[in-house]
């Protein structure tokens, strides 16, 4: 869906604020076990990703990965984690247990996700660590500090992805009007009858750009998908279908 403008935020934290919380997570999470993947819980919320992006920064990205715990949204969600610098594991219909097992993880990173917390630890993962509780941080106070350091994450109760990549996104740096975000979900949703639910379409102008997972590129590209695609993206009137091949981020898969 085209990102839309929210509503005023809340005051920011002061720099001093935001430098020593952000510090107080570092150090939580610093205490992680120096060898193995860690795997974050990622919804692509706030919480997550100021975790997600602090575990890059503290233990390095080769070990980190971002545990997608939510089915909404899935390609906004893997591009946020994909600028933190951190690649995907789908949770979708999936245990703590096979992450674990998948991925070789010695520990998992936990924000808001507290419905997972019982899961995590029945799992028998290595360690746990809570930065968010440990620090007492809130939600609101996170979305505050995200913004400060100036981190990509979704605000749903906006419909807003922030971040500078996502701005850069619309042609222009105008406000998307009405007949454009109705442009897009009529596109989108013609995706939709195709099967094609993970597609999201990038309004710029007459030209239409597609984002698509890499495994579905070869498939659309073929006959007969690729003439379906073109005229159910021209249906919605657009002119010009483009095809963006670099746009979505590699995942992990089991």
């Amino acid at each position: 869906m085209t990102p839309r403008k929210a509503s005023t935020a809340a005051p920011s934290l002061e720099p001093a604020t935001a430098g020593e919380l952000a510090t107080a997570l570092a150090a939580t999470l610093a205490r992680s076990p120096a060898d193995g993947r860690i795997g974050v819980l990622f919804s692509g919320d706030a919480s997550s990703s100021l975790l997600l992006s602090l575990a890059v920064r503290i233990v390095g990205q080769a070990r980190v990965v971002a545990l997608v715990v939510t089915s909404s949204r899935p390609h906004d969600v893997a591009s946020v984690a994909d600028r933190i610098g951190a690649p995907t594991f789908d949770m979708t219909g999936r245990a703590i247990e096979d992450a674990l097992r998948a991925l070789d993880l010695s520990a998992v990173v936990l924000g808001d996700h507290e419905a997972r917390g019982d899961d995590v630890h029945a799992a028998g993962v290595p360690a746990l660590l809570r930065p968010l509780a440990d620090v007492g941080l809130g939600p609101g106070a996170a979305q505050r500090l995200a913004r400060d350091l100036d981190l990509p994450f979704i605000d749903e109760a906006a419909d807003r992805t922030y971040g500078e990549a996502q701005e850069a996104d619309m042609h222009t740096e105008a406000h998307p009007t009405t007949e454009e975000v109705v442009q897009v979900e009529a596109a989108e949703s013609e995706l939709r009858r195709l099967g094609l639910a993970d597609l999201r379409v990038r309004h710029h102008g007459e030209l239409a750009r597609l984002e698509a997972p890499n495994a579905q590129l070869t498939t659309m590209t073929s006959e007969p998908l690729r003439g379906e695609i073109l005229r159910a993206v021209r249906s919605a009137g657009f002119r010009i279908v483009a095809l963006d091949l670099g746009a979505v981020p590699e995942t992990f898969d089991a």
